[in-house]
């Protein structure tokens, strides 16, 4: 099944196909997530490193920081790969 044409839309792009149309969302919107992804993979970092001469505050920060942002990077970087707004079948079955 191969690609007939790809359509650029606002913040997604619609992959047409012999027998459906898929939107997703663009690659574009990857940053985020990516971005996210680096700053809780910074803070895990920080906190391996230098746990012995941190104060506890800041280790607590940086903890906060990477519960949030982890879970969230992972989602998104998923739904951005992997995930669909929605799917047009020409058939069903």
């Amino acid at each position: 099944m191969a690609v007939i044409d790809r359509i650029p839309l606002q913040r997604s792009v619609a992959v047409v196909r012999e027998d459906s149309v898929v939107v997703r969302p663009s690659r574009s919107r990857l940053v985020g997530p990516l971005m996210q992804a680096l700053l809780a993979g910074g803070a895990v970092g920080l906190i391996v490193l230098l746990l012995d001469r941190m104060p506890p505050l800041l280790t607590a920060s940086l903890l906060v920081v990477s519960l949030i942002f982890g879970p969230s990077a992972v989602l998104g970087l998923v739904y951005n790969v992997a995930g669909s707004t929605f799917s047009i079948d020409r058939r069903k079955h």
